[in-house]
């Protein structure tokens, strides 16, 4: 049976879309040995600060408490998909979202100890790898740890970055009152809404988005506040694999971020929180034309 693509991430494809949580160790390693390097570079080599994008960095990477970089669960992707059901949060922290009788409805043969293993996309990897090179992670502080592996806890004193939208990120779920913008997948209907709570100006209410929609993608960025509100949590997803990847190369570019986190800027000089609707031309493999398509800023 051949899946649709329509997630924020890779589905089903050839192995070079989808790899093992093996890389994601990988990933750790390249962090440690990159911040270490970076602890002992002279002073003059690390302007922390110096522009709204170090602010950034430096509200999700703090000396005082964790970061941990959430990669998106493709295992969990793959078995909404086939069974067209949106997994809640607390099925998915109990760890039996896999239920023989979803797979039994859906017609499929294959067994649900399938949905036991853990896979990560390409897109995560990428992005946890380039987040090992920011010169404010410190390996002592920052670690990759796979969404099912999380605990509410987690989230409550510490910062972290989740990758993914709900669908194959649940915990972002959790932080839905925080933000304006929503990328909701709807199973029945194999599409996206990406709602806007509150449009300014022309704003729609909402944006679509569906398998067909072969040339677009949205992407989806926001800083909010932690469980406790005392740290910060970095939300990237998008509506599938472009999505992610656009708004990957979105966030890492300072010459994009910056005019854009000036205006989230505190009168203090600190980061406040923002959001940022991203939209981008698909051609061939990759995104171009990605350009803001609405923005909140919550300083």
């Amino acid at each position: 049976m051949t899946t649709p693509e329509i997630a924020n991430s890779e589905t089903p494809r050839p192995w070079a879309k989808i790899v093992s949580l093996v890389a994601l160790l990988l990933v750790a390693a390249a962090i440690g040995a990159a911040s270490a390097m970076l602890l002992i570079a002279p002073k003059r080599y690390l302007p922390w600060l110096r522009t709204p994008s170090d602010k950034l960095w430096a509200s999700v990477f703090t000396a005082d408490r964790s970061t941990y970089i959430v990669p998106a669960d493709t295992t969990l992707l793959q078995y909404e998909i086939k069974t067209r059901r949106l997994v809640p949060l607390n099925e998915y922290v109990g760890g039996n979202f896999f239920l023989p009788t979803d797979l039994n409805h859906s017609g499929l043969a294959e067994p649900a100890q399938r949905y036991s293993s853990r896979y990560t996309a390409v897109t995560s990897v990428q992005m946890a790898e380039e987040f090992g090179r920011i010169p404010k992670v410190s390996p002592d502080r920052t670690s990759v740890r796979f969404a099912r592996d999380m605990q509410t806890g987690d989230l409550n004193q510490s910062n972290a970055i989740l990758i993914g939208a709900a669908q194959n990120n649940p915990w972002v779920q959790l932080f839905r009152s925080q933000v304006n913008f929503h990328l909701d997948w709807v199973p029945e209907e194999n599409r996206w809404r990406i709602l806007n709570d509150h449009p300014e100006g022309t704003e729609p209410t909402e944006w679509t988005w569906s398998n067909d929609s072969t040339r677009t993608s949205y992407s989806h960025i926001a800083l909010v506040h932690n469980l406790s509100g005392n740290g910060s949590v970095l939300i990237i997803a998008g509506t599938n694999m472009f999505g992610s990847e656009a708004g990957s190369n979105f966030i890492f570019n300072p010459e994009k971020m910056n005019p854009l986190l000036k205006k989230a800027l505190r009168s203090d000089g600190s980061l406040g929180n923002f959001e940022i609707l991203l939209q981008s031309n698909v051609v061939g493999t990759g995104t171009i034309n990605t350009r803001v398509a609405a923005a909140r800023f919550h300083p």
